[in-house]
């Protein structure tokens, strides 16, 4: 299970409502069904503002009384519905192909209610929110993983939001003019209708849209049709712009776009940019960097790539060969102020690596994406690599690090534990407290962690990874995570960076700041999402915590390193109170 923690604020009131409108129940989904499925979404503790019809009225209080988070709000007849008053005058008729039981006159009138209820939520405001969230009475029976998606509603309820959108989730690409007439007499989907979410004002402004648009359609076509149909017809006929995400009627239904909760990290207060001046090399960007305290020293290890990613995110290779190739360049920094004191190019020949150009064409060469982590009083790395692997795909590598003359020795190529994995990177490496080897976190969910061992049972001196620990981390996010950073030992636990992404041109990627346990390394909180400069592609795998940066001795800063575009690199300083861990992993 998996709960924000009590000193986070919710800023989301979600608005539903309950008017009987049947005889006689349809499907058998009676009271006692429709609220026991009520009871799934009020026991997330989700602040909910209802609207009920007056013979089901006692019934809600027995629930609100067992759930505070329930706001009982007025009592609705359907007679009293604005949607249902303006048709006195109006005459219309029904879709022809519909549920003659269901789909009757009333089940229209409160489907076109739904942003009736959430302007009169807004008005009244009882939680205070920003922003407000429609939400079925009894969505729930959609729920596929009741559990998942009770935790992710628990979480949505207090993230952080963009100022202004709306988001709504649905199945169909965007209705064309033309087609206007074929939503007349048929369900349209392009609106899964269950639910939907924005700020005040832009909810206000659909309710706007409401009042101008809704009395001219029903005199137009003279269709009561569903209001999915309706917001397709303002989308096509009055570029009503909301923001469309794909989902259908399961559990995706609540999955809104992180964009709208991802925040921009140079915004959060005390948080300030550094960039370095450095070195040139011909035809080679600067871009993502890793960190170590090595020998009371400071270090970052900084990739250099062959290409420059275009913003529809294709390849341009300035030295024509459309190959990417890897340098990797060790800087040492200052401890006050996070700048670079010297450079040195990392020799990669001391690797003693060999390459394997029989099994295929390389498309990298060199190693990529390097994290380097100090154990015991040694200096190591782990990367990935595809012209150091015997089977030609990304592997990982392990070595030593040498910072006093920039070589690397010891170094091995490790089997992945799928041999027909395609591509192995952003293991993390954890330093931990009772043995002598590192253990490095290969997946997060479920999260699994291993160590390198270097003799296979049947005696073979190869590096592969053995899982050792492994637990199930269900919370919401977590099943699309891969490591970034490496982690820092603080006297709470571990504390690094993870990220996940969305595919897109150019991808999303998004991070969040993780506490993983001191002994066991399971994950216990987490942070708000967050974006560094710019939604899209970007990097972490740089990381610390401690002073620097004309923080004097502070040891409250978060420290990243991170790239833009897999170049443009930056160091951002943001004060660890500027950033909590605002969600509790139980």
């Amino acid at each position: 299970m998996y709960t924000q923690m009590t000193s986070q604020s919710t800023c989301v009131t979600f608005v539903t409502s309950y008017i009987d409108i049947y005889d006689t129940p349809f499907a058998n989904k009676t009271h006692e069904w429709r609220f026991n499925k009520f009871r799934d979404i009020a026991s997330t503790g989700i602040q909910l503002c209802v609207y009920v019809s007056p013979q089901c009225e006692d019934l809600l209080r027995e629930y609100a009384a067992e759930y505070p988070n329930i706001k009982v709000m007025r009592t609705t007849r359907i007679e009293d519905l604005w949607t249902h008053q303006i048709c006195h005058d109006i005459s219309f008729s029904l879709p022809a192909n519909r549920n003659d039981h269901k789909d009757n006159a009333n089940y229209m009138w409160l489907m076109h209610s739904k942003i009736e209820f959430l302007n009169d939520a807004i008005a009244t405001n009882p939680w205070g929110s920003t922003h407000f969230a429609w939400i079925d009475f009894n969505v729930s029976h959609v729920f596929k993983n009741m559990g998942a998606s009770q935790d992710y509603l628990r979480v949505l309820g207090g993230r952080h939001f963009a100022d202004r959108f709306l988001v709504i989730p649905g199945c169909y690409p965007r209705l064309e003019v033309e087609r206007v007439e074929s939503i007349m007499d048929n369900i349209h989907w392009r609106f899964c209708g269950g639910f939907f979410m924005g700020d005040r004002q832009s909810i206000a402004d659909f309710y706007a849209l409401y009042l101008e648009h809704y009395p001219s359609f029903l005199r137009e076509h003279g269709k009561l049709v569903w209001e999915v149909n309706f917001w397709a017809w303002l989308e096509a006929v009055h570029d009503w712009l909301p923001t469309w995400y794909a989902a259908d009627h399961d559990d995706r239904i609540i999955q809104i776009p992180p964009d709208v909760f991802s925040r921009r990290l140079l915004d959060f207060a005390g948080a300030r940019g550094l960039t370095y001046d450095y070195p040139k090399i011909e035809h080679y960007e600067p871009t993502s960097a890793s960190y170590m305290e090595y020998k009371g020293r400071h270090w970052l290890n900084t990739r250099y790539v062959s290409y420059w990613l275009t913003p529809e995110c294709g390849y341009v290779y300035p030295d024509g060969t459309g190959v990417i190739k890897n340098i990797n360049m060790l800087s040492e920094l200052d401890p006050v102020t996070w700048l670079p004191i010297s450079h040195r190019v990392m020799d990669e020949s001391t690797a003693g690596l060999a390459e394997y150009p029989a099994a295929g064409n390389f498309m990298s060469k060199g190693l990529e994406d390097m994290r380097i982590y100090v154990l015991g009083e040694e200096a190591h790395f782990i990367a990935t690599s595809v012209n150091y692997s015997p089977c030609g795909r990304n592997r990982m590598v392990t070595g030593r690090y040498h910072v006093e003359d920039a070589t690397y020795s010891d170094c091995g190529v490790i089997e992945s534990i799928d041999p027909n994995s395609w591509c192995e990177k952003n293991w993390i490496p954890l330093i931990p407290w009772n043995r002598p080897d590192a253990l490095f976190a290969y997946r997060w969910s479920p999260m699994e962690i291993g160590h390198v061992r270097y003799t296979d049972p049947a005696g073979q001196p190869n590096r592969y990874l053995e899982i050792v620990l492994s637990y199930q981390v269900t919370a919401p996010l977590f099943g699309r995570v891969r490591g970034s950073s490496t982690f820092t030992k603080t006297e709470e636990g571990w504390i690094g960076v993870v990220h996940f992404s969305e595919e897109g041109s150019p991808r999303h990627y998004y991070h969040m700041v993780v506490l993983l346990d001191s002994l066991t390394y399971r994950p216990v909180r987490y942070s708000q999402v967050f974006h560094f400069d710019v939604v899209g592609i970007e990097f972490c795998i740089g990381f610390t915590i401690g002073a620097g940066a004309g923080s004097g001795d502070s040891v409250d800063d978060y420290v990243f390193w991170i790239s833009r575009f897999d170049r443009d690199p930056m160091c951002i300083v943001v004060p660890r109170v500027s950033l909590p861990m605002c969600f509790d992993v139980l």
